[in-house]
């Protein structure tokens, strides 16, 4: 007897990068927290599950309701933007740009359980979920405990923007690295 599959948890992660002049690019990622249950001190992208209220706000921005797939999409993108927002403290994708007490406000009500949507008009911005560009989707094997549906968007992180900050509750740490150092570091974590 075969066990039942799970349902896979939708969930977006935003990979966040910073040109530099006459270099390669640098990619964001944070270190999460080794007591986390999924992934505890894994090097990722921000990013996490996609929450009811990422669905609602979503409907709200849908001009053709009913529209399951452009509904699940766009949850997806304010999902990465959300997470975005509360592990590093960067506002991509929203509009007009924060200043840093509102970004800070924003962070604050978000990491307190607040819902995107309200603290959004709230504080007088603005979502954009296609300021992100769609990169893949990433479903593992039904075998594994958990199974996330994993949309990942891209960015680029804009010249005025504020230092990233890690949130220190689900990550204890932040890093800008180009690809070839942070495959360099995964290739020497297999070696040790």
């Amino acid at each position: 007897m075969t066990e039942p599959i799970s349902p896979a948890i939708p969930a977006a992660t935003l990979v966040i990068f910073r040109d530099r002049p006459s270099l390669a690019p640098e990619l964001l990622m944070v270190e999460r927290a080794g007591s986390m249950a999924f992934a505890g001190g894994a090097l990722v992208f921000p990013g996490g599950r996609v929450d009811p209220a990422d669905r609602t706000l979503a409907e709200q921005l849908i001009p053709q309701r009913g529209d399951q797939a452009a509904i699940d999409e766009t949850a997806a993108r304010i999902a990465a933007i959300r997470e975005t927002v509360e592990e590093v403290g960067l506002a991509i994708g929203l509009h007009p740009a924060p200043s840093a007490d509102t970004l800070a406000t924003l962070r604050a009500a978000l990491h307190a359980g607040r819902e995107l949507g309200p603290m959004l008009d709230a504080l007088g911005l603005r979502c954009d979920p296609h300021m992100l560009t769609y990169f893949a989707r990433w479903r593992p094997a039904h075998h594994m405990t958990r199974i996330f549906d994993t949309r990942f968007y891209l960015a680029r992180l804009p010249a005025d923007a504020a230092p990233a900050r890690v949130d220190e509750t689900e990550n204890v740490r932040l890093l800008w690295a180009t690809a070839a150092e942070i495959l360099e570091h995964a290739d020497a974590d297999r070696a040790a």
